[in-house]
């Protein structure tokens, strides 16, 4: 008999049976701990409202106790955090650009035995729904995205700080190490329409306008300036330094941080006064770019966080809405790259008969270029139909490669947003999959579906295509390679169902070789095979070079109309304001590991670990599966060494490998 949610979790833990439902146990609605945070700590949907580092919320070391932050720790051993020398472990939601999905670190050898600890929301389960795979930075710092809040967790489950968004997130995050990137040049915005940024649409701290500094601008001392404290010298006439951070002082007056090569010191200057002390040096040819995390929100803001803090360090507006939840942003080279413009009317849809007596199909239709140090616009690019699911693939060699709702594909110049190729979709598709990106092939693998086989998808018809012409359990799903450069197509395969994502890696069931890793199955807002019930599922692996099938699996079935906890939670949610369902892919987008061995989630609420027993090729066996109760995301999984860290549409598993 399973445990009742009033069952205490020290009695659960005696019993032999505690680990294999453990996480079912943990996300009871009825046992969740409610408790109030400061005005510091708690997210209050207002950039800037986070947790300081010196009020951080201490991880309980007691087995089975929910801390105040929401996490409960379920074994001892401790997961010791390596510091790693040049990069980020798994900077977005698909690790790497180029590896998408690719683990350097082995994953857990049993997912229920090796829990480490867990979150939800600690007002309970219900009360947010998560956006994306966890982040985790180069000191193994775990970094959960959720409707209500972003969270910095360190390996022990320490809540570090909380930011709350402007608006609820419309995609997920990403991270970027420090470095000195170029500034872009300011040339010919590609696409329409023009990116609409003015000095007042950037760099917006606590809802004030700083219209004078940002951050890596280079300020140097006026003749007969200098300031000293407590015997230390900070800077005098002629230092050059560099405006590190924008803040709010405890009045509300922004301020700009700056930082002093010479001294190794830092002082502050308000925003209103800079210039009585300092000019703006504009012969500089670079700018710092220092830690930060990217995202943009509903409410149309684009904006990057300090890693260390949880500060804004600057917030754009990029348009009026952004649809959300689904896809990622991405930062490269100077350049943050992502969706904007929300879909309003038909004439976004090309030749469908939408109208705003019916839901849009949620979209979005402007492609935008920043520069990542201060969020200024550089470019903007407007691609045939409007895109779902967006997660640009940053190549190499400076190509942004992404895919629109329909299947159609795109490379653009990261650094200007000019098209260099771009390759038609199929008309009246809708897509849930996004591109993927390999380097070491220089493919890119378009992810999407066949034509729709009915008599409501003719766009040659007086009204268009209908909104009744949409994807089916038998849509057959193509996976098309093409040549990164050339945009020339190499390989095409036809799959039974449609996909929904896939990921690139070695695998120890086909020799070493570079395969494909692709999930199939019916969204579950979709109608199934019978009605809305029975929605099948499986996985796929195909050649990266050729798109020969190595081999398939069945996966599990969904019986019923809604995905894993999304009927439980839906009147919580909506109440708390935050989206009703979850509703992600059949499948989460899969991670290989260093051994080769494939783990995805899927919508029954279950992770699943898949590989060879043997080594040998065509040989691959279920190893593992962990039951969540949660339907995973369809970004859910990320690794570093010795942890592996699981965002179910509620939750954050972490567990040791």
């Amino acid at each position: 008999m399973p445990p009742r949610c009033s069952d205490s979790l020290p009695a659960l833990f005696a019993t032999s049976r505690f680990k294999a439902i453990v996480v079912s146990t943990l996300f009871c609605t009825s046992g969740a701990i409610e408790f109030a945070l400061s005005s510091e700590q708690r997210a209050s949907g207002k950039a800037g409202v986070k947790t300081k580092a010196s009020h951080r919320v201490e991880a309980s070391t007691q087995l089975g106790v929910m801390s105040k932050a929401g996490v409960t720790r379920y074994s001892h051993n401790k997961i010791k955090a390596v510091k790693s020398a040049n990069e980020f472990y798994w900077a977005s939601t698909g690790g790497k650009h180029g590896k998408f999905g690719t683990s350097s670190f082995a994953g857990p050898v049993d997912l229920v035995n090796n829990i480490s600890w867990g979150w939800h929301h600690p007002n309970g389960v219900h009360n947010t729904v998560l956006v994306g795979a966890p982040l985790i930075d180069d000191q193994m710092n775990i970094y959960v995205a959720a409707d209500d809040a972003i969270r910095k967790f360190d390996t022990l489950g320490t809540l570090l700080w909380s930011y709350g968004p402007r608006g609820q997130l419309a995609s997920a995050p990403s991270l970027v190490a420090a470095g000195y990137a170029s500034s872009p040049p300011q040339g010919e915005v590609h696409g329409y329409p023009p990116a609409p940024f003015t000095e007042a649409h950037a760099f917006r701290v606590g809802d004030r306008v700083n219209s004078l500094l940002r951050v890596g601008d280079q300020v140097e001392v006026l003749p007969g300036k200098e300031y000293h404290a407590k015997g230390k010298e900070y800077y005098k006439t002629g230092d050059v330094g560099e405006v590190s951070k924008i803040v709010a002082s405890d009045r509300g007056e922004p301020r700009a941080i700056i930082k002093w090569p010479r001294t190794g010191h830092a002082s502050s200057a308000l925003l209103s006064t800079w210039q009585q002390k300092f000019a703006r040096k504009e012969d500089g040819t670079s700018r710092r770019q220092v830690p930060a995390l990217y995202g943009s929100t509903v409410t149309g803001y684009g904006f990057a966080l300090d890693l260390e803090t949880g500060d804004e360090l600057w917030a754009t507006k990029l348009s009026a809405e952004i649809a959300g939840v689904k896809g990622t942003v991405a930062a490269k080279n100077g350049i943050f790259v992502a969706a904007s413009d929300k879909c309003h009317n038909r004439y976004c849809y090309r030749y469908r008969n939408e109208s705003m007596h019916v839901s849009m199909a949620p979209s979005n239709r402007v492609i935008r270029g920043l520069n990542s140090v201060n969020g200024t616009g550089i470019w903007s690019y407007t691609p045939d139909h409007p895109v779902w699911n967006f997660d640009p693939q940053i190549t190499g060699w400076g190509g942004v490669l992404f895919q629109d709702f329909q299947g159609g594909l795109y490379c653009l110049n990261l650094t200007t947003g000019e098209e260099l190729w771009k390759h038609e979709g199929q008309l009246g598709m809708y897509t849930q999959a996004a591109a993927v990106f390999s380097a070491e092939l220089n493919y890119i693998f378009s992810i999407t579906e066949e034509a729709y086989d009915s008599r409501w998808c003719d766009p040659y018809t007086p009204p268009g295509i209908l909104i009744w012409c949409n994807t089916v359990q038998d849509t057959q799903g193509i996976v098309r390679g093409y040549h990164a450069e050339t945009g020339v197509k190499m390989w095409e395969t036809t799959l039974p169902m449609p996909p929904t994502g896939a990921s690139l890696g070695s695998l120890n069931s086909g020799d070493g070789r570079t395969h494909l890793v692709v999930g199939i199955g019916l969204n579950c807002q979709y109608g199934g095979t019978y009605g809305s019930i029975g929605k099948p599922s499986e996985l796929w692996a195909l050649s990266g070079k050729t798109g020969g099938r190595l081999w398939r699996r069945v996966g599990p079935t969904l019986w019923t109309s809604d995905c894993a906890g999304d009927k439980e939670g839906e009147d919580i949610r909506r109440a708390m304001g935050t989206r009703p369902k979850c509703q992600p892919n059949s499948w989460s987008n899969p991670v290989i590991d260093a051994n080769g061995d494939v783990y995805a989630g899927n919508h029954v609420g279950m992770v699943q670990k898949w590989g060879s027993p043997t080594g040998q090729r065509y040989t691959v066996d279920l190893l593992s599966s962990l039951e969540t109760g949660s339907a995973m995301l369809d970004q859910s999984i990320a690794t570093a060494p010795g942890m592996m860290a699981i965002s179910t549409c509620r939750s954050l598993i972490v567990l040791t490998a």
